[in-house]
């Protein structure tokens, strides 16, 4: 996470910018990281859900001035289909019954905090798979090395069943293996290795 201080302002004006997003040119704080993935979200089945002759008429209409401000954008686009207000995206406002209610704000909240966290390490992992990949190719072994342990921490935090989990398990054993075990791999092994990457 980078910091952002504007320089006429004071220390208390501090904006916290997610630094993934920011280097790709996106100014969003990290605590609007998830409003804005939801605002997304109901933008494409918005989109999806739309006539073409509605998407033809939004796109002529639409102008954004500052497109690193991703949130106010989704946020603009949105209010612009005007059938959308009356629909009820948060179903978490609905009242429960009082004996569920404990029961689901508790698995909520574990629920929430958990995603939070393998999303966090999912986005972390694949940055580090990039770089370790990068660091090999270009014959700087060490660091590499160096990265395959951090990397099997956080895949630690994630679930391994399935998704990028899984899949990331499967190259960061295919990193160790190239970097620690060259030697020891058969040739058959590594041809089966080989063809089990490129069919998945």
């Amino acid at each position: 996470m980078e910091i952002e201080i504007d320089s006429v302002s004071s220390p208390s004006k501090v904006k916290e910018i997610d630094g993934l997003l920011a280097d790709v040119g996106y100014k969003v704080k990290s605590s609007e990281l998830h409003q804005v993935a939801q605002n997304i979200e109901r933008l494409e089945n918005v989109i999806v859900n739309s006539s073409s002759s509605d998407i033809s008429q939004f796109a002529s209409d639409t102008v954004h001035y500052d497109p690193s401000d991703i949130g106010n954008w989704v946020d603009n686009l949105l209010s612009e289909f005007d059938h959308t207000n009356s629909l009820p995206y948060d179903f978490s406002q609905l009242p429960l019954p009082d004996l569920a209610q404990d029961q689901h704000q508790h698995h909520h909240h574990q629920l929430k905090v958990v995603t939070t966290v393998e999303e966090d390490s999912a986005i972390k992992l694949v940055h580090t798979l990039m770089t370790c990949a990068d660091s090999l190719q270009r014959g700087n072994i060490q660091l590499a090395g160096s990265l395959i342990e951090g990397m099997q921490g956080l895949l630690a935090n994630m679930n391994t069943n399935s998704g990028i989990g899984k899949v990331a398990g499967y190259f960061i054993d295919a990193l160790n293996r190239r970097i620690f075990g060259q030697n020891n791999i058969i040739h058959i092994e590594n041809d089966v290795l080989y063809h089990h990457y490129y069919e998945a």
